[in-house]
């Protein structure tokens, strides 16, 4: 029972570590926030796929591209 709780725990806290890095990351506009965002909505279509597929449309737009420094074809 307690190996199986701080194995949620860790996952959870992964996954929020993961959030917040990526949102401080795009708040600055730095070019490794859009890599983190992108990490961050694959985990987001597991848990909860309608803000992932956003996410990932999102980062995939060229707004977002040229938001981060990624050349727009």
């Amino acid at each position: 029972m307690i190996p199986q709780a701080i194995l949620v725990f860790g996952i959870v806290f992964l996954v929020a570590a993961l959030m917040f890095s990526t949102a401080i990351a795009m708040r600055r506009q730095k070019p490794f926030g859009r890599k983190l965002g992108l990490m961050a909505a694959a985990v987001l279509i597991i848990i909860f796929w309608p803000a992932g597929v956003y996410s990932w449309w999102f980062f995939h737009s060229d707004g977002a591209k040229r938001m981060y420094g990624v050349k727009v074809e």
